[in-house]
């Protein structure tokens, strides 16, 4: 990176580090299974705390591009090429080199992307672990209130944050969930008009929780499975 903040031909590609960060995770980290028109790009958010033990919490957040039924993906990076792109920094006439992994990310934006969509949660003491309906609840609400503010009728400064959308009495907790070819026991939020949201909890303690647009829910299988790349130990 620049000294000025901008991200040149020379800046690493993210998700390498994350890939090393990953390897961290007790646990497999749960995403979409794999489907026709859900693209995980390894674009994800990793939050962890340690304490004077070491690790003691950790969540993994996966968000995927929408593809098109009609999109021909071979041709999503055609002409670039492998190490630089050409770009122009907005408002200025320079030209500078940008890398390809970020000119990927911006090709990427022009398709829906199902914004933190699928949730892993690991927390060393049973005792301290947040209960699957409330993580589900947070996880609801935090992408409600970042993607769907105008649809609230919630400001758009970021830094306004409202009142949870969404509480505990709206968790189903007698749902089932699709894991890989089972359906487990979980919960879900199956009422608001937005989002349709499903969790479950695994024998080792750790959780997923899911969250998708209702709008794009035609489009996808509810079926979830260990992330092939950068995933633990089963959980």
């Amino acid at each position: 990176m620049r000294k000025d903040g901008r991200v040149d031909a020379v800046t690493p590609d993210p998700r390498l580090a994350q890939a090393e960060q990953l390897k961290l995770m007790p646990v497999a980290i749960m995403g979409l299974r794999a489907q026709p028109l859900s693209d995980d790009a390894g674009y994800l958010s990793i939050q962890d705390n340690y304490d004077d033990h070491g690790l003691c919490d950790m969540s993994v957040t996966v968000s995927y591009t929408l593809w098109d039924a009609a999109d021909d993906r071979s041709k999503f990076l055609g002409g670039l090429e492998q190490g630089a792109v050409e770009g122009v920094v907005p408002g200025s006439v320079h030209q500078y080199k940008r890398p390809r992994w970020l000119e990927e990310y911006v090709r990427r934006m022009n398709y829906p992307q199902l914004f933190e969509a699928v949730r892993t949660t690991w927390t060393r003491d049973a005792e301290a672990a947040q209960p699957l309906a409330a993580a589900l609840v947070d996880h609801a609400n935090y992408v409600l209130i970042n993607q769907f503010r105008q649809e609230l009728g919630l400001p758009q400064e970021s830094s306004a944050i409202p009142p949870m959308m969404l509480t505990e009495k709206t968790v189903n907790g007698h749902a089932e969930v699709q894991i890989e070819d089972s359906k487990t026991a979980g919960a879900e939020i199956d009422t608001d008009p937005y989002i349709y949201a499903a969790g479950v909890e695994f024998p080792s303690g750790a959780l997923m929780t899911a969250v998708l647009p209702r709008k794009y829910l035609h489009q996808l299988e509810l079926r979830f499975a260990a992330r092939p790349q950068g995933r633990g130990s089963a959980a």
